[in-house]
């Protein structure tokens, strides 16, 4: 494997290291910026690393991602946000729980609470108010 290195300018230096099966290593350094990233056989960037102030920030492209572990995994930060283009779906074979130390919200067109087996416990530590055009109740 031979590895090239380009200088465009006295500032930016770009090096590209070839991999197996048409896949490349390609690093751009442009002043204090530097970024990794992982180039298909058809060119595209599937993997972006950019090395920051703060620490590395990493960045996917490609068809799937599949994270698969046989211990926890756990995910800790600032602010979370998921968003399925076409879906959304949580499952586990176990129990499950949400829990806010601030409130909590639900929004959708449409919403549905269904036990499949045993009770539905609503439980609130001051009113609960129910609004809406009809509240049928053992209907």
């Amino acid at each position: 494997m031979t590895q090239t290195s380009t200088k465009t300018d006295s500032a930016a230096e770009a090096t590209t290291l070839p991999l197996r099966h048409g896949q490349s290593i390609h690093v751009q350094t442009d002043g204090d910026r530097q970024t990794l990233h992982l180039m298909s056989v058809d060119g595209k960037c599937r993997l972006e690393i950019q090395i920051t102030e703060a620490g590395p920030v990493l960045m996917l492209g490609g068809a799937g991602l599949q994270v698969s572990v046989d211990g926890p995994l756990a995910f800790d930060a600032g602010h979370v946000a998921i968003h399925g283009r076409d879906s959304l779906s949580l499952s586990t074979d176990g129990d499950f729980s949400l829990k806010s130390a601030g409130k909590m919200h639900s929004s959708g067109h449409t919403q549905c609470i269904e036990s499949q087996r045993g009770d539905v416990q609503v439980t609130a530590n001051d009113d609960v108010r129910l609004t809406g055009e009809r509240v049928r109740v053992n209907c």
